[in-house]
């Protein structure tokens, strides 16, 4: 009796072995919502809403026009602007809502962060907004920023005082983003404004934001401190130049 014992206790080891073994699968990184996606309508026809300007890039020269009716094949968008192929352009750009797209401000805060959940959106949905992975102009550690151009906010002349002589430059306008290298989550955004706008409640009705008085004052800046003007989230105007009443820019800042 204690053979046949023996002899199943034999098996059951052989058939434990044999019984495959729990495979544990690395947890997927969740998808941003559905409410972040960028519709891709690359392929897809589209019919010109009004007679409108067709430009050479986003907001950059104009090379033509383009009438009410005309239809157009849709290559990518970009923020406010669709490139498009029809029979008399390749590779030009129109206004989006002229092709029925909703407009976008660009300054909002609402485009960069979630005032529900009080943080920013994907940097993946920035990238599908903008079309472009965008540039890495400085990376530390601690931080990594990237530039996103040509998106159709212009660009500028500025003149550079030296010692010896004064120089020009081109000043490119866009949105750079701040990003924590560790958790690939966004912690700033700073939007140039495509013209130097005077006055505080320009520079925020701008931003579509209502007016309230400044929590700081600087030389440099005005400053409305988390959940003065959205939950969360600080908001920041760049002077153009030290107490000027001209602002270059808008800073949104979230820390958790």
């Amino acid at each position: 009796m204690k053979y046949i014992w023996l002899i199943i206790g034999l098996g059951f080891l052989i058939l434990w072995g044999c019984a495959p073994s729990t495979v544990k699968k690395a947890p997927r990184k969740p998808l941003p919502p559905a409410e972040y996606s960028v519709p891709n309508d690359s392929g897809k026809t589209k019919i010109v809403l009004k007679t409108e300007n067709v430009r050479e890039t986003p907001n950059g020269e104009k090379i033509g026009t383009i009438r009410k009716g005309e239809r157009v094949t849709v290559l990518r968008r970009i923020g406010n602007w669709v490139e498009f192929d029809s029979r008399n352009f390749v590779e030009a750009y129109i206004w989006a809502p002229s092709l029925g797209y909703p407009y976008i401000n660009l300054y909002a805060p609402t485009v960069y962060y979630d005032t529900t959940r009080q943080q920013f959106k994907p940097l993946s949905y920035l990238q599908a907004l903008f079309a472009q992975k965008g540039t890495i102009v400085e990376q530390s550690p601690k931080e990594k920023v990237i530039f996103f151009t040509d998106i159709g906010l212009g660009s500028h002349t500025e003149t550079e005082v030296e010692v010896v002589q004064a120089t020009q430059k081109e000043v490119k306008h866009g949105v750079t983003v701040y990003v924590a290298p560790e958790t690939g989550t966004i912690r700033k955004v700073k939007i140039d404004f495509y013209k130097q706008l005077t006055g505080v409640k320009t520079a925020l009705a701008k931003c579509g934001l209502p007016y309230h008085t400044p929590d700081e004052e600087t030389d440099s800046h005005v400053r409305w401190n988390p959940g003065t003007l959205v939950p969360g989230l600080a908001v920041i105007l760049e002077r153009q130049e030290w107490k000027s009443n001209r602002f270059t820019a808008v800073i949104y800042e979230h820390t958790p």
